[in-house]
């Protein structure tokens, strides 16, 4: 019999109140397709989230306070990406790290937490909600360039229309 991977893959006597686990003592990052640490599982994961910032280990830091408070110990599926910003004649470098919080423990006889107390500090919700708000965020971005573009076409046209220079 192969050896679950997963909490959510374990029959349901194992989820009872006589496994107990200890979790990571700092916030851990594992990108993506890479392995869990060490005898480490996946109790649950939320939505997934991102963060910007010019420097990456600023990005990740960010990250992880959005997934901090949803109550995770892990960030999942991190990826990185490059990007360039243009500002009124400027350009420069940004980082986007996007990752979704988790909740990752290890089997341990002598751990304090039980896997009801491990989904209990997770709030599914509250990763719904933050990954909402970053959204709409991106959203109105888009809209505030799209309004700009437009705006910058009316006013070439009015400024030909009335005779221009």
């Amino acid at each position: 019999m192969q050896e679950p991977n997963t909490l959510t893959d374990l029959p349901r006597a194992d989820k009872g109140k006589d496994v107990f686990f200890s979790v990571p003592p700092e916030m851990w990052i594992i990108k993506k397709d890479e392995p869990l640490p060490e005898g480490y599982e996946l109790i649950t994961k939320g939505h997934e989230l991102f963060a910007d910032a010019r420097d990456e280990s600023y990005a990740k830091w960010r990250l992880s306070k959005f997934c901090r408070a949803c109550g995770a110990n892990a960030i999942a599926d991190v990826r990185t990406e490059r990007f360039v910003k243009n500002s009124i004649g400027f350009s420069f470098y940004m980082n986007r790290v996007t990752g979704a919080p988790a909740v990752i423990a290890k089997r341990d006889a002598s751990g304090t937490l039980t896997y009801a107390d491990l989904l209990g500090q997770f709030s599914k919700e509250k990763s719904a909600e933050l990954s909402k708000k970053l959204d709409s965020y991106k959203r109105g971005n888009r809209m505030v360039i799209i309004s700009g573009a437009v705006l910058l076409v009316l006013c070439i046209v009015g400024f030909i229309l009335s005779g221009g220079f």
